[in-house]
């Protein structure tokens, strides 16, 4: 029976707010369904206890004959040993009748327990993956467009900012003939805020309609056709605003700052900064070391702060930006590879139907020619639960022999990263079921069993585990808890090779005492295709961090040859060759370039671990990992950006017109 609540379709399906209304819902149909569940329990006793009240009748029937037969006879004297000895056995064969009634109508009232199942849709295998993804995409997308909106209002606030400065000497003529300083101020606020405008609505489209389809496009697993894309109108007011907020600031803010300026000093050229010793002149002995080029460098480097500044941050951000690219798909595989490579070192686990079955099971996994080693285990899924907190389908595993333990299941201290050994007081439990129930090493934690009483334990270690909650024990630790042994009915196997179907089919085929198999295959798979849905998502940031960053070295690099005219045509003029005036410009770019690559790789680090922190769901944990390759692609694409551009500057400064830039307007 499907259920439909019309009031919870508008809503966030994998929010709290929807998960919190969907419990609320099902305590109401539960409420709902108890007396129909209590009254079909009545209807199905009574059948069945009407046929054992036949047999109860019948039997006093019998009873009643065998009274009456019992004072015939001794009315007719017939009374003798033999006769007396039929009519007892013949009664106690009627009680005996009587008593398997009456236990046979026990069993039935205990039988006759109908239950309903309750599922939602969290407990639908799809819709629960498709939740997962969703919610690492929006780990992603939670911290992406920050730093892309960061980059791009530096880009944005440089270059309104430039072009107002360029226009001091209209600004000037303006104000000398009569324009007030609002009027003046507007020109550029309107037209910093139409370029604002207009580069908000292209974003929106672009973001709103085109990105999302290409997501959707790689969940054709979960998704058949996409949907109706929903115009998200708060985000687009926010990323409007905020655009408005950093074109529109940064026109009137310079605009206000040059118009309360004098018209004859708006239309002379702004006067050079005086000049000082900067810190390396202060060194001993370093800076005569140094040679011309460089002392001039580093003197460009030291006047301009802002700008190398900028510089700096936009490279810094490109490269942490496509770091974290990396990083992201490098941690959800390195994950996998953590967890079935080196923390499990089983490959299979086989459940026996009984827990007597288990010799009988593992001497025909023994048998097998591709089994190495077995180790019988107790597991079970519990509840776990801690200051009001919960942890559902936690896996309870209790090996029969400890000291085998480590050559199936690695334990590692999740601290220090040393191996240890199962204790012989407490438990030991994965990191997120310690971060879920906020508990660390000594404290206790409450262990449900289903069918069993609930218990407390202390947690002696929290051990590394990337895939799944797991609790380990050991046999003594659980009799001490449970008071009483672990039932084994499972063996964990390793063999010599991956198993296949055909193996695991054999095996069911040898010993039909065999109740099922897991294979550790299936869930290395499921994380890599995880991996694998979320590369093209990746690819898509990293394409873009690329772009955004070679869009900053570009525009600061423009904006330093254009406030830097006169200067690079006076050198021009003194003899120096195009080479060498953009060896001039260049050496500054890859001194800039090469700070803001290494202050990269460190906030690459701290986003690439935010993200993945993020990204985590309440079974899976990601490692901090980002490969060589991922650094080495960062250097790459910064250098060839720089080539590009230092190319590109080598151009413009061919067709620099000497003249013109030299002339003064005083």
């Amino acid at each position: 029976m499907q259920v439909y609540f019309p009031e919870l379709q508008n809503q966030k399906m994998f929010s709290d707010k929807y998960q919190r209304a969907v419990k609320q819902k099902t305590a109401q149909v539960r409420r709902h369904l108890t007396p129909a569940v209590k009254k079909r329990r009545q209807s199905l006793a009574k059948t069945a206890l009407a046929q054992i009240e036949q047999g109860k009748q019948k039997l006093a029937q019998s009873r009643q004959k065998l009274v009456a037969a019992q004072q015939t006879l001794k009315q007719q004297g017939l009374t003798n040993a033999s006769t007396m000895r039929t009519l007892q056995r013949q009664e106690a064969k009627l009680q005996q009748q009587r008593r398997q009634l009456d236990q046979q109508a026990q069993r039935v009232k205990q039988a006759l327990q109908p239950s309903l199942l309750y599922q939602t849709r969290q407990d639908l295998p799809g819709f629960t993956g498709y939740g997962e993804s969703s919610q690492r995409i929006a780990a992603i997308a939670n911290v992406f467009p920050l730093f892309f909106f960061l980059l791009a209002g530096l880009i944005t606030f440089t270059t309104v900012t430039r072009m107002v400065e360029e226009q001091r000497g209209q600004m000037g003529t303006l104000k000398a003939l009569g324009y007030g300083k609002g009027a003046i101020v507007f020109q550029y606020v309107a037209y910093a805020g139409l370029a604002g405008i207009s580069g908000a609505a292209v974003g929106a489209v672009l973001g709103n309609q085109l990105i999302p389809r290409i997501v959707l496009a790689m969940y054709q697993e979960y998704v058949v056709e996409i949907v109706k894309i929903p115009v998200d109108w708060r985000a687009i007011a926010l990323a409007a605003l905020l655009t408005l907020l950093v074109t529109i600031g940064a026109a009137t803010l310079v605009s206000l700052r040059e118009v309360r300026t004098t018209p004859a000093a708006l239309l002379r050229p702004r006067a050079p900064r005086a000049a000082h010793k900067i810190f390396l002149e202060r060194v001993p002995g370093l800076w005569r070391r140094l040679r011309f080029f460089q002392k001039i460098s580093y003197r460009n480097l030291s006047r301009a702060k802002l700008r190398g500044l900028m510089t700096i941050l936009g490279i810094a951000g490109g490269t942490a930006l496509i770091l974290t690219g990396f990083g992201i798909a490098c941690s959800i595989k390195e994950a996998g590879n953590q967890q079935f490579q080196h923390v499990l070192r089983y490959d299979a686990v086989v459940r026996a139907r009984q827990p007597k079955d288990l010799t009988s099971v593992q001497n025909s996994l023994k048998r097998s020619a591709a089994t190495r080693a077995t180790l019988p285990v107790y597991t079970a899924v519990v509840q776990v639960n801690q200051r009001q907190k919960t942890v559902r389908d936690v896996t309870l595993t209790v090996p029969k022999n400890p000291g085998q333990f480590d050559q199936f299941v690695r334990l590692r201290d999740y601290q220090s990263n040393h191996s240890i050994g199962l204790p012989t007081r407490g438990v030991v439990v994965s990191p997120k079921v310690a971060r879920i129930l906020h508990v660390q090493v000594g404290d206790q934690i409450k262990i449900r069993v289903p069918n069993q009483k609930t218990v407390q334990v202390r947690i002696a270690k929290v051990v590394t585990n990337y895939a799944g909650n797991v609790i380990y024990a050991s046999p003594s630790a659980y009799q001490r808890a449970f008071g009483h042994a672990p039932n084994f009915a499972s063996v964990l196997v390793k063999t010599d090779h991956q198993p296949s179907a055909r193996l695991t089919k054999r095996w069911m085929s040898d010993n039909d005492k065999i109740l099922g198999i897991s294979l550790m295959a299936d869930q290395a798979e499921m994380i890599q295709k995880m991996t694998k849905q979320l590369g093209p998502i990746v690819m898509i940031f990293i394409g873009l961090s690329a772009i955004l960053s070679f869009v900053v070295l570009y525009n600061l690099n423009n904006i330093n040859i254009a406030e830097r005219l006169y200067e690079l045509s006076t050198i021009k003029v003194l003899g120096f060759y195009n080479r060498e005036v953009t060896l001039y410009v260049a050496r500054e770019s890859i001194i800039l370039a090469i700070i803001g690559i290494l202050a990269g790789f460190g906030l690459g680090n701290l986003l690439t671990g935010y993200v993945i922190r993020q990204a985590e769901t309440n079974n899976v944990i990601f490692p901090l990992t980002i490969k060589p390759f991922a650094y080495l692609v960062a250097i790459l694409l910064m250098v060839i950006f720089n080539l590009i551009v230092v190319y590109i500057t080598h151009r413009k400064l061919q067709k620099i017109d000497m003249v013109a830039a030299l002339k003064s307007n005083d």
